[in-house]
């Protein structure tokens, strides 16, 4: 018997990004590290706008550095 291939279920960027979406001033992010406008940012976590493969690696790139950042001063302290 064969069974209906049925399409996976893609969570958004918001989604996706829930734990941490709060803590992020993401039109900072935009702007400062992306050099765009805050609205493409939040279009994209609305899902008003895809987000692009370029796009997630842009934005994961982002975080990582952040990340990175936050680490270093964390051990300053």
């Amino acid at each position: 018997m064969m069974y209906p291939i049925l399409p996976v279920e893609m969570k958004t960027l918001k989604e996706e990004l829930k734990d941490i979406l709060f803590y992020v001033s993401w039109g900072r992010i935009a702007r400062n590290c992306l050099g765009k406008p805050a609205k493409w940012i939040y279009d994209k976590l609305e899902g008003v706008d895809p987000v692009t493969e370029s796009d997630r690696e842009q934005i994961k790139e982002v975080l990582l550095n952040l990340s990175e950042s936050i680490r270093i001063h964390a051990e300053k302290l």
